[in-house]
């Protein structure tokens, strides 16, 4: 599974993998699930839903209201604990862990290229100091925003994974990005200088 960490994955007698998740300490061990003692983790739960390697996700089986996710549902999920966990890098740094290579390896990033020109350019952020600021998006709902609050030009939103991103973008003659720009989530402007370090922050040397 994604992360390296080592999870109890149950096998249904049709062969169905199946990864059973708690929302408490107290339910697990009141589950008595066929795992060895100590097995319990606590993980965040954007961690839990970018997992792979299973089936089925069983939220406090056996337990009230418990849940089953599976299928699309489960991609999702995946999508979602993705741009949750970006956002979070964005809004809050410091916060995070290793907060540059999670703005390099989100894969979903949006970017609306301007489809009235003759030659397509990417849309900017407004910016009151005259800058020329790339918009950046980290899902649909930020770029809808945009749009409704700039009244923008018919644009084509255009999903590039952050590597091909910001080494796009440190080919332009720009002042930097913008994140999310009209919302609703958090807004964050970058410099160029920061490109360096988001796509070489945790290489190996």
């Amino acid at each position: 599974p994604d992360g390296g960490l080592n999870v109890s994955v149950l096998r249904a007698p049709d062969g169905e993998r199946i990864l059973p998740v708690f929302r408490s300490r107290t339910a697990a061990e009141a589950a008595q699930l066929p795992v060895k003692p100590g097995a319990l983790a606590d993980v965040s739960g954007s961690h839990i839903f970018r997992m792979t390697g299973f089936d089925r996700m069983d939220i406090d089986p056996g337990g009230e209201g418990s849940l089953t996710i599976s299928g699309d549902d489960l991609i999702t999920l995946g999508v979602w604990a993705s741009i949750a966990d970006v956002e979070y890098a964005i809004e809050a740094p410091e916060k995070c862990e290793a907060p540059m290579v999670t703005l390099r390896e989100f894969s979903r990033y949006l970017v609306l290229v301007d489809g009235t020109r003759d030659a397509p350019e990417l849309l900017m952020a407004p910016d009151t100091h005259g800058r020329q600021l790339v918009a950046v998006f980290t899902a649909d709902d930020a770029v809808e925003r945009f749009v409704q609050t700039m009244a923008a030009p018919e644009g084509v939103a255009t999903t590039m994974p952050g590597k091909e991103l910001f080494f796009a973008l440190r080919q332009l003659s720009i002042d930097g990005f913008v994140f999310n720009c009209c919302g609703p989530c958090a807004t964050r402007a970058f410099a160029m200088g920061v490109i360096d370090r988001i796509l070489t922050e945790g290489w190996a040397v």
